[in-house]
């Protein structure tokens, strides 16, 4: 008896590239299996669909971000995997993965409810051509009096950007995808609020995005784009994935932090224009205090818990974790997540960013793991929003959004 599985995921070429592919491999040995991809573009309304329909039969699987995995789990949204894992575990298992890109969807009990398909994390990246090129590096030692190298701090950053940029033409010296859509531009915010040492909440949960290192990450952040005018005008409108292409295809910007899918992209030649001319760095950090802190949040594909094809399901989900079919996810511009794959020399030989993720994933934050951030999440793309592109105050932004997601914290209670 045949049966069809109803896979949901973003709309993103890579993403439905490489499971079309996968899934077609699948097909070939599991002829009674049909795999029908779903997709839907805007981050909200996929997030929305799936928790509305994660307990009916709409979906067998979901390929969602890690930001919403804590609300999936409350809701009882996935199927644990463990039983499926003691009888067919993936390839290498348990050491499949880096711990990294299971923790997230392992619960305090140690029950698993995904594995990992498309790594991030958020990496710096600059032209290193620019960088390298005689000219620019005397006219910007003459300028600043020091050597122009990838930068170690965001005054350094912003010094490099101005440098770069020449509106006039066209050409910027960073792009950021400051879209308004709950995503991108909190993640850049988060990267830019640690980075200087701050923290989203005490240790109470209490939050504490509002302080002075908050204050001066919005600030900063909002004015390389209303103040400097270091990125193109239509950062305001681009999604990350908008930002990347800006980056590698129209290759209008000497610098960009991302996810690590624009390194992939930037490489492969039918997609980029500036194929061997990317170089790679750690986050720029605050000039007083503050690390070199990326941002881990990664996609997992994981069971329905109102599937009717929960087995055909996790034969799917295991097919796809194998060495073979991550190599697939990887070629198609995404981020391969097992280690055998990071560590294959074919794999670094075409691209030479994949010997810094382990390094990066030791260092990485990760937005609160908590049932209530999607919620949270919404003042938080509200604030930034008021800042970056009506031009309100950042201190009273901010200072306003905290006493909101306070008072969702409290409601939740977490000040009992």
């Amino acid at each position: 008896m045949s049966s069809q599985l109803n896979l949901l995921c973003r709309e993103y070429s890579g993403f439905v590239n490489a499971l079309k592919k996968q899934a077609e491999k699948f097909t070939e040995i599991n002829p009674d299996i049909k795999i029908e991809i779903k997709t839907i573009e805007e981050y909200e309304r996929l997030n929305e669909e799936m928790i509305k329909s994660s307990l009916t039969s709409n979906y067998d699987i979901f390929l969602c971000l890690t930001d919403i995995v804590p609300q999936l789990l409350k809701n009882r949204s996935l199927v644990p995997l463990n039983k499926y894992i003691k009888e067919d575990p993936p390839e290498d298992w348990p050491n499949t993965y880096d711990k990294a890109l299971l923790r997230i969807q392992t619960d305090k009990d140690g029950y698993i409810y995904g594995f990992p398909y498309h790594d991030g994390p958020v990496m710096f990246y600059y032209r290193k051509d620019l960088f390298e090129e005689k000219k620019n590096k005397e006219e910007f030692k003459r300028k600043y009096g020091k050597a122009l190298k990838p930068p170690k701090t965001w005054s350094e950053f912003l010094n490099i950007a101005q440098f770069f940029t020449k509106r006039e033409e066209g050409f910027y010296g960073a792009v950021v995808g400051a879209k308004p859509d709950g995503h991108n531009n909190i993640y850049d915010f988060m990267i830019n609020l640690w980075t200087r040492g701050g923290s989203f909440f005490d240790d109470k949960m209490k939050p504490i995005f509002n302080s002075k290192e908050g204050v001066e990450a919005l600030q900063f952040y909002s004015d390389l784009i209303r103040k400097y005018r270091v990125v193109p005008e239509e950062s305001v409108k681009f999604s990350a994935i908008d930002a990347g292409e800006f980056y590698y295809k129209e290759g209008k910007a000497s610098m960009t932090w991302n996810w690590t899918h624009v390194a992939a992209m930037a490489e492969i030649p039918k997609y980029s224009s500036i194929v061997g001319k990317t170089g790679y760095s750690l986050i720029p950090k605050g000039d007083l205090k503050g690390q070199h802190i990326s941002l881990s949040v990664y996609w997992i594909l994981g069971i329905t818990s109102g599937s009717k094809n929960k087995d055909e399901a996790y034969k799917f989900l295991r097919f796809v974790t194998k060495h073979e079919m991550d190599k697939i996810t990887a070629y198609e511009g995404n981020i391969a997540t097992r280690l055998s794959v990071w560590r294959e020399p074919e794999i670094l030989k075409r691209w030479p960013f994949y010997s810094m993720i382990e390094k990066i994933h030791k260092n990485v934050g990760n937005l609160p793991p908590i049932p209530e951030y999607p919620e949270i999440n919404k003042v938080l793309n509200e604030a930034i929003e008021e800042v970056v592109i009506e031009g309100k105050d950042v201190k009273e932004t901010l200072d306003k959004a905290r006493e909101e997601v306070y008072k969702i914290m409290e409601r939740a209670g977490y000040y009992g």
